[in-house]
């Protein structure tokens, strides 16, 4: 259990703001668990010569006026706010592994384990580390403690609790925040579009709009991004914000809803030493606001390392400390592993629990060294699990009037499991969608500019064409190329929007941001306005310049039917997309789906060549219908010709007509989009639901 730390005779005096005594969560001790915490003071309290920003820091700036929020709250908002503790004991977890032969007879599958035995806790007002080498298993803990472990995986055994109490997933993520180690986010939104959505979506649909806009205000000033709030976020392609401005966004999407708890995942990973520490020094803050946090963290500077209260250290899934970070070095010294002089404390205890690879027998030293370890704090293990069964006090309950800056945004959320309703979801994923659309310029202009040189080419290539009746096959020629073109080229674009956007929807979808549903819609109205122009630009090139039938209803039909083929082109390439997560992989599935379709399209095979076991597969195709829908538009009103030269003879169009044919190809596409939709619930990403 973390060490209890000596409470001070007096009270620091408190800090003053306008001539009045601002009442912190943090400026009293208190009790948790039977321990004392002394919590630090802004003022008195010194950690290093290097944290003096931090000192200075007006704590004023972050408090919220309750007179202008008066509005928004109700007699429910106004009920005491509730921090956080939790405390796991005995976490176990194994993954299953595969062994054995090629053939699935010879496989085996055993159990690997990663965590053996953990136990720990993290309190409120505190900053707790867990480190350990590469495989140690502390980002699997990480994420077991945030509920997103992925289901079916892996074997989990163990306790965990919240304030004392066993925690419901759904009702835990509302009061969670998880700050994953890489940055998903949208390159072409700006700092202040990426908080309004989670603003708008997470905070209660009873909060008015103004209310969640001077939210994002106060996160994006509290977070120190003003000066960037209304820059793109960028991408390695485009300039946008630094690293460390980008780690500050993915903490304030999380912060918006003003989470007790936040856990995160390697916060200072690939982020400078300046950028590392203005990170962690945000995060200090915020912990001594009342909030607990939880980070996992590889090999910080000294000065990072200071910052935290508690430590938990990792070693090959072996628990090996849990305590308060500036006693670790104590600690190990009496076990016989002093630390040097001006030494990085992390860097010592890294190295000290680190198995070396280098030789046969340093391993085996080593290996060593991390069992005496691990027996020497599994000794300490009783004492801990009798801190851990003492009951929490009402010093977890912080009082309105006793700190403003903790009135909790959620507490009028309810118990709804999104907070959003579904038509306001909607509306606000739709304007996402055209920003995203209308910004990436890069992928407009090659889709209009390839869409120019086709049609160009293909102009030329059949001109007049369709002028000439003795060329029947050239015309059903070009139909068939037509409809080839535009349901491939639309795929290509569908497969590489929707995949580069299936990992920042997956992280909002894990935070309940959304429902599937609303993102569906959004997306597929904004893909089929782009598809609907993109199509009549090409059409009103192509058309005219081979020479179809002149009249104002065939180019109607022609432009209809050729843009509900693509629209279901789009549709079949979901399907592809959703059931399968690789990128490549779903390209190639796309590719095959639509060279079928092609295929039965009747202009390459006639249905009579066919085995009479796959001709059913046309009544599938899209193509099949949308051919027939254009050659009867284009052939259906010339004299009668015999069956050798009638070319709806020869190219076995169907007789169903024009309105039929476009009626099951709006059919098809709708139920390819249905697939493609129960495709993306049945492959979402699914979370152990034990502990």
């Amino acid at each position: 259990m973390i060490p209890v730390e000596s409470a001070p005779d007096e009270e620091a005096s408190l800090p003053k703001a306008n001539g009045q005594v601002l009442s912190l969560p943090d400026s009293k001790p208190y009790d948790v668990g039977g321990v004392r915490f002394v919590p630090f003071d802004p003022v008195t309290s010194t950690i290093d010569d290097d944290f003096a920003e931090f000192r200075r820091y007006d704590w004023s700036r972050s408090l919220v006026d309750q007179a202008s929020i008066g509005p928004m709250l109700t007699d429910k908002a106004l009920a005491p706010f509730k921090t956080v503790s939790m405390s796991w004991r005995d976490i176990r977890v194994s993954v299953q592994t595969q062994t054995g032969g090629v053939l699935p007879c010879t496989k085996k599958v055993e159990l690997k384990p990663i965590l053996r035995g953990v136990t720990g806790c993290a309190q409120p007002g505190r900053m707790l580390a867990i480190m350990g080498g590469s495989g140690a298993g502390k980002s699997t803990l990480l994420t077991l403690l945030a509920g997103r472990m992925p289901a079916g995986e892996y074997e989990i055994s163990g306790e965990l609790l919240v304030n004392g109490h066993g925690r419901h997933l759904n009702t835990f993520r509302r009061i969670a925040g998880f700050v994953e180690q890489e940055d998903r986010m949208f390159a072409e939104l700006t700092v202040r579009e990426q908080l309004e959505i989670s603003a708008r979506c997470r905070l209660p649909a009873s909060m008015p709009l103004e209310q969640k806009m001077r939210r994002v205000d106060q996160v994006i000033y509290e977070l120190g991004l003003s000066k960037v709030a209304d820059t793109k976020v960028g991408s390695f392609e485009s300039r946008g914000i630094s690293g460390g401005e980008r780690k500050r966004v993915s903490i304030g999407i999380e912060l918006v809803t003003n989470p007790p708890l936040l856990l995160l995942d390697e916060p200072t990973s690939g982020l400078d030493s300046f950028h590392a520490q203005a990170v962690m020094l945000t995060m200090l803050r915020l912990a001594r606001e009342g909030r607990t946090i939880i980070a996992t963290i590889h090999q910080p500077r000294s000065q990072i390392f200071q910052m935290f209260d508690d430590l938990l250290l990792l070693s090959e899934g072996y628990q090996v400390y849990l305590g308060s970070a500036k006693e670790m070095v104590g600690y190990f010294s009496q076990l016989g592993y002093p630390c040097p002089a001006y030494y990085n404390p992390a860097d010592f205890a890294l190295d000290l629990i680190s198995l070396s690879t280098h030789s046969k027998m340093l391993e085996e030293q080593t290996r060593d060294r991390v069992a005496y370890l691990e027996a020497s704090f599994s000794r300490h293990r009783k004492e801990m699990d009798a801190k851990l069964d003492e009951p929490l006090d009402d010093a977890m309950v912080v009082k309105p009037k006793e700190a403003p800056r903790l009135l909790s945004f959620l507490t009028c959320i309810g118990e709804r499991k999104y907070s959003a309703r579904w038509v306001e979801q909607f509306v606000i994923l739709l304007r996402r969608a055209w920003s995203l659309k209308l910004r990436n310029r890069a992928i407009i202009q090659a889709r209009v500019t390839l869409n120019v040189i086709y049609s160009i080419a293909l102009g030329l290539i059949w001109l007049n064409a369709g002028r000439n009746t003795l060329d029947d096959r050239a015309v059903a020629g070009v139909i068939f190329y037509l409809l080839v073109n535009q349901s491939f080229g639309a795929s290509s674009a569908i497969v590489m929007t929707y995949l580069s956007e299936r990992r920042v929807v997956v992280r909002e979808r894990s935070s309940r941001t959304y429902r599937m549903s609303a993102y569906f819609l959004a997306k597929s109205v904004t893909e089929v306005v782009l598809l609907v122009a993109l199509v009549l630009f090409f059409s009103c090139i192509t058309y005219w310049m081979v020479g179809f039938q002149p009249h104002a209803a065939s180019f109607f039909i022609f432009t209809v039917t050729l843009t509900l083929a693509a629209h279901a082109a789009e549709s079949l390439t979901l399907v592809a997309s959703t059931s399968v997560r690789c990128e490549h992989t779903a390209s190639m599935l796309a590719s095959v789906l639509l060279t079928f379709s092609s295929l039965f399209a009747g202009f390459l095979i006639a249905p009579s060549i066919m085995p009479v076991w796959l001709r059913w597969i046309r009544y599938i195709s899209f193509m099949f219908y949308a051919f027939a829908a254009l050659m009867t538009d284009q052939f259906g009103s010339l004299p009668t010709l015999s069956s050798s030269q009638d070319p709806m003879q020869v190219y076995n169009v169907n007789s169903l007509g024009i309105g039929a044919n476009i009626g099951f190809l709006i059919l098809l596409a709708v139920v390819y989009r249905s697939i493609a939709y129960v495709g993306l619930l049945l492959n979402k990403q699914r979370f152990q639901k034990s502990l």
